[in-house]
């Protein structure tokens, strides 16, 4: 005699999955593409969008002495709820220099994360160097720290402040700079595109998981 079978209907909750890796250290890390919208607003975000602009640019005049800041750029999201940020931090992040001249153009990548606009993390790259007068130079830059632990409020802002510092290797240097930010990955002239070279730029965040 066929049987009424009776399945036990869901709760309504969303279930959240998790790899094992973050269970065992109860760290969840989640990547964020840097991006740029119109007016321009600088966002962190986790979808593949094609950024209004592939690039940012800059000029570099500098000396020898100290490193200047050529490009500044604050990527932001909006926490809506509170979170804990803490441990393995990583950054891939392309830029280019086209050196100009009249000395080699020296370049390196600063990533801060930022609570607001206070720094959690800051990381140094190491250098890149540019011969005067040569063709231009790309690179991707990968950098990593380790978070303190902190924690972020519901209406706080988590920032990731993206720097380009460029000095010269003897007296001065002038050349143009480009800070890529397009988490579609699309080809960019003012890059060099061997096919390793790429505009995606993004960072690993970490965070306290939630597995109650």
């Amino acid at each position: 005699m066929p049987q009424n079978l009776q399945y036990p209907q869901g709760t309504g909750r969303i279930v959240a999955s998790f790899d094992f890796e973050e269970i065992a250290t109860g760290i969840v890390s989640e990547k964020y593409f840097l991006f740029r919208a119109q007016s321009p607003i600088h966002k962190l975000v986790t979808q593949t969008l094609f950024s209004q602009e592939i690039q940012n640019g800059g000029t570099a005049y500098n000396s020898d002495e100290t490193y200047d800041i050529d490009i500044d750029i604050d990527f932001d999201i909006d926490v809506g709820l509170p979170r804990t940020v803490e441990g393995d931090f990583f950054a891939s992040v392309a830029a280019a220099v086209d050196p100009g001249g009249p000395n080699n153009t020296h370049f390196r990548i600063t990533a801060i994360l930022k609570k607001n606009d206070v720094a959690i993390l800051t990381v140094n790259s190491e250098l890149k160097s540019a011969t005067s007068g040569g063709p231009v130079v790309s690179k991707i830059f990968g950098l990593s720290g380790t978070v303190p632990t902190t924690v972020i409020n519901a209406g706080d802002t988590l920032r990731v402040t993206i720097l380009v510092e460029t000095k010269a290797s003897v007296g001065s240097c002038n050349g143009t700079l480009w800070l890529a930010h397009d988490p579609g990955n699309r080809v960019d002239s003012k890059f060099i595109t061997t096919g390793q070279d790429r505009t995606d730029s993004f960072v690993i965040i970490p965070f306290k998981g939630e597995f109650d």
